[in-house]
């Protein structure tokens, strides 16, 4: 199996791979006239186009023993967004990136990264592919009989601390926070999702949203604020890997 390695870049998102944005608000209203009655915006999140890779089960000698594997489909999903740049005196202290099926048989087997907290975390997990199970491996946790998939995702930059949530679930999540000391950066933050879909399904409602946490300088000190945006629903086609608007 021919091995690509495929390097996750962290610049930010050029206007053709974007698939939407929104807008970010804190509870806080506006004073300002002709607000409508919102809450104050607070920064932006742009949502990437996600990458699809179809998964052959019969390239994974861990997925033969599964008697109904024959009724899935398996997709990698490679998910990026970017977070609107902040004006000098604001900074993200935190942002979460949601994702979430409609379909009760959905599943996100594995993702990635999962839990990235130190430099140690950083190293091991730059580069990685899938093993013979479907769940993400580093190089040095396959042996060198084990088939895996063939590509190998290698981030260019990847900066704790990365937590991830919703393993074996439909709606899953990874928040991104800031190291003590050091700035959240704010663009291409990308993440991965080994998905099961029932293969007798061709298409999935899907939703994307986004929370942050906002810190403003006032009177020389920083006090976090919690802003959110409003939830884009799209539609996931697994034979043609797409995601595209809903209200389309």
């Amino acid at each position: 199996m021919k091995d690509d390695v495929i390097a996750v870049d962290d610049c930010p998102l050029a206007p053709d791979q974007v698939l939407a944005g929104i807008d970010l608000f804190s509870s806080d209203q506006a004073l300002s006239p002709g607000t409508g009655g919102h809450g104050v915006r607070e920064g932006g999140v742009t949502f990437g186009v996600p990458t699809v890779y179809t998964i052959r089960p019969q390239d994974f000698p861990g997925m033969e023993r599964r008697p109904d594997v024959d009724q899935w489909n398996y997709v990698l999903v490679h998910f990026r967004f970017d977070l609107e740049a902040l004006p000098r005196g604001r900074r993200y202290v935190s942002a979460q990136f949601k994702v979430a099926f409609d379909h009760p048989q959905s599943v996100a087997l594995a993702l990635y990264p999962e839990l990235i907290t130190t430099a140690v975390d950083v190293e091991r997990s730059r580069t990685f592919t899938l093993g013979p199970t479907l769940a993400f491996a580093g190089l040095g946790e396959l042996s060198l009989g084990e088939a895996s998939f063939g590509r190998r995702f290698r981030f260019t930059q990847l900066h704790p601390v990365i937590t991830s949530f919703g393993g074996g679930k439909r709606a899953f999540s990874w928040t991104f926070a800031a190291q003590q000391n050091a700035e959240l950066v704010a663009c291409a933050r990308a993440t991965f999702a080994v998905v099961q879909l029932p293969k007798d399904v061709g298409e999935f409602r899907t939703t994307f949203a986004s929370e942050v946490e906002v810190s403003r300088r006032v009177l020389g000190v920083f006090e976090p604020v919690a802003a959110s945006g409003s939830t884009e629903p799209f539609l996931f086609r697994p034979a043609a890997g797409s995601f595209t608007p809903a209200r389309q």
